[in-house]
C-alpha cells in the first residue's frame, strides 16, 4: 500500500505546476512529507497540531471516532516536530533540506493558518475528520494555482461499503468534501 501511494503521489506532483508551494495537512509522523520532500524541489509547509487529534469532534463524524482516538495505537499527540524531523532524516532526507525546504507550522486548524499567503500548487490532505477537511478545503482551495491538485487521504467513492467492515470509519472527512465539492460546483477525479 506504501508502494501505491509513493508511485500515486509521484504522478500526481509531476502534473501539477512547477510553481507554487506544497501543503500538506495532517503530518502524523512525517512519511508522506519524506515522499513528498523526494519527488519535489519546491516548498513544503506543513501543517498539523503536532499534539494529536482535537478534543472536540463533529457530528459528522462516526459517534465512535473520539474513543478510537483516544486510545489508538498511532498515539499522534507524542508526535513533535522534532521526532517527525528526526523520521524525515531516517527516511534518508538530508537535515539541509529539513532547514530550508520545509516550513513546519505547528497548531489546530484553522488558527495555524493565518500568515500563510502563498500560492499553491499541490496540495495533500490527511487530517481525518470532518472539520479539519472543511477547514483545510476552505481555507486553502482559493490559494490554489490554475492546474493545482488536492489530494485525500480519507476519501471512499462507496463509503457505505466500508460502514458495516468497523466500529468506526473516517465518515466526517467523505461527508466534509462531498459538502465542499457539492458548494463549488466541482467534479471529483479518481486516480
Amino acid at each position: 500500500k506504501k508502494t501505491d501511494k509513493v508511485i500515486l503521489l509521484f504522478d500526481l506532483i509531476k502534473q501539477s505546476p512547477k510553481d507554487g508551494v506544497i501543503v500538506e495537512c495532517g503530518v502524523g509522523r512525517g512519511f508522506t512529507l519524506s515522499v513528498i520532500s523526494k519527488i519535489s524541489k519546491n516548498k513544503i509547509y506543513a501543517f498539523d497540531s503536532f499534539e494529536g487529534f482535537p478534543e472536540n469532534t463533529s457530528e459528522n463524524d462516526h459517534k465512535n471516532i473520539s474513543k478510537v482516538l483516544r486510545f489508538s495505537k498511532w498515539h499522534f499527540k507524542l508526535m513533535t516536530i522534532d521526532l517527525v524531523k528526526q523520521n524525515l532524516i531516517n527516511n534518508n532526507i538530508e537535515p539541509t533540506d529539513i532547514e530550508n525546504k520545509i516550513v513546519f507550522k505547528k497548531g489546530w486548524f484553522p488558527n495555524s493558518f493565518k500568515d500563510f499567503n502563498e500560492e499553491v500548487s499541490f496540495l495533500h490532505l490527511d487530517v481525518d475528520l470532518y472539520n479539519s477537511y472543511k477547514d483545510c478545503l476552505e481555507f486553502f482551495f482559493p490559494k490554489l494555482k490554475k492546474g493545482g491538485i488536492v489530494t485525500f487521504d480519507e476519501y471512499y467513492k462507496d463509503i457505505n461499503n466500508i460502514l458495516s467492515k468497523k466500529d468506526w470509519d473516517w465518515r466526517g472527512a467523505n461527508i466534509a468534501i462531498d459538502e465542499f465539492v457539492k458548494k463549488n460546483n466541482l467534479e471529483l477525479l479518481e486516480h
